[in-house]
């Protein structure tokens, strides 16, 4: 057991770990061969004060290299049969913040966020109220569904309104009367 207690810290590090040679391997290596976590984690980050500003975070994995082949963060799970392999939320109804942020800053050509799915289930899917029956979802085929979690065309768009046409809007990108 190990604990260590930073608490008259107010700048620099509590902890600092440099692997400058590391080539392959870990530089810190938290692992458990346990089959009964029922609660708890493995390994916690928890902060219950303010964050007090902008550039404040309870996690920064931040890399000031070039990355050629490989990523910056790896998350695997081997078989997951229920819940899930990572989770943001919040229960708090004051929120007014972003949840979760995918952003560049800078003038990248890459792919912002890829989401891969080699299997049968959705890719993507975006319920907007506990228990939504009528979510925004991309299936394995790359079908889109709106209002429907099982889109059954390229575009398939469920609508409460007779003919479901009612809410669809198609509209020219410049402002005015288009020309035919």
């Amino acid at each position: 057991t190990m604990q260590l207690n930073a608490n008259a810290l107010t700048t620099g590090k509590g902890l600092g770990v440099t692997t400058n040679g590391i080539t392959t391997g870990n530089g810190i290596l938290v692992s458990s061969s346990s089959t009964g976590i029922t609660s708890g984690s493995l390994l916690g980050l928890s902060s219950t004060g303010a964050i007090g500003n902008a550039s404040g975070s309870v996690l920064n994995v931040t890399s000031t290299g070039v990355n050629t082949n490989g990523y910056l963060a790896t998350i695997v799970g081997n078989s997951v049969a229920a819940g899930g392999l990572f989770n943001v939320s919040t229960s708090s109804a004051a929120s007014t913040g972003t949840l979760f942020n995918v952003a560049s800053t800078g003038a990248s050509t890459g792919t912002l966020a890829l989401f891969s799915n080699a299997g049968t289930g959705l890719s993507f899917r975006v319920d907007d109220a506990t228990g939504d029956a009528t979510p925004f979802a991309i299936d394995n085929a790359g079908s889109v569904g709106i209002g429907t979690a099982a889109p059954t065309a390229s575009l398939d768009l469920a609508s409460e309104t007779n003919g479901g046409l009612a809410g669809v809007r198609i509209r020219p990108l410049a402002v005015g009367t288009p020309t035919a």
